[in-house]
């Protein structure tokens, strides 16, 4: 039995609803954990369209014997494997998430959506954030998190520049291929800035 797919329409209305959670939401402000960045801490995010581009195509044609999808998006990629949900690693500008108000930061979005996935969970399923770093004034601002989709296993990952523009992120069925994925962005980029 094959799996459902995972598009990047679906891709844009997940953005668009784990905002419009994030801002229901008003509970305290998540504490910070400094792990794990899976090596996120030594690449420059990129910070225009040009530079996500070059990224994305850095993407390796597969990634823990899933492959690249043809028909991604110029910000991303769906990894596909018979039998097997959909994964996926890319960026989105914010001005294209539904609810990130034009003066809110990255770091504010993340941490608005921490505290929004604590109180509420996501689409009736409970997340266990698994690590974040949401201080503002470092170079890095995370969440980790799993939960359940379509009655599976849900690992994602968003992290961002403080201030940046671009919010990048990671969606797989088990722990070991979000770290992959998050693996293979780390590489892409240092091949697209070198």
């Amino acid at each position: 039995m094959r799996a459902a797919r995972r598009t990047p329409s679906f891709l844009g209305a997940l953005a668009a609803a784990l905002v419009s959670l994030a801002a229901a939401c008003g509970a305290e402000a998540p504490a910070s954990s400094e792990a794990p960045p899976w090596g996120l801490e030594t690449v420059a995010l990129a910070d225009d369209a040009e530079a996500v581009r070059a990224v994305v195509a850095s993407l390796p044609e597969s990634v823990a014997d899933r492959n690249r999808r043809s028909g991604g998006s110029e910000y991303g990629w769906i990894y596909v494997a018979d039998g097997e949900a959909d994964a996926f690693v890319g960026a989105v500008p914010r001005e294209n998430v539904e609810g990130f108000e034009p003066s809110m930061t990255a770091a504010g979005y993340l941490e608005r959506l921490a505290r929004s996935f604590e109180a509420d969970g996501f689409e009736g399923a409970e997340v266990e954030i698994e690590a974040r770093s949401l201080d503002p004034e470092k170079p890095l601002v995370f969440l980790v998190w799993r939960s359940t989709l379509d009655g599976g296993p849900w690992y994602a990952a968003f992290w961002a520049a403080p201030e940046g523009r671009w919010l990048f992120s990671v969606s797989a069925d088990s722990p070991e291929l979000r770290e992959a994925l998050v693996a293979a962005f780390v590489e892409a980029s240092k091949a697209a800035s070198g």
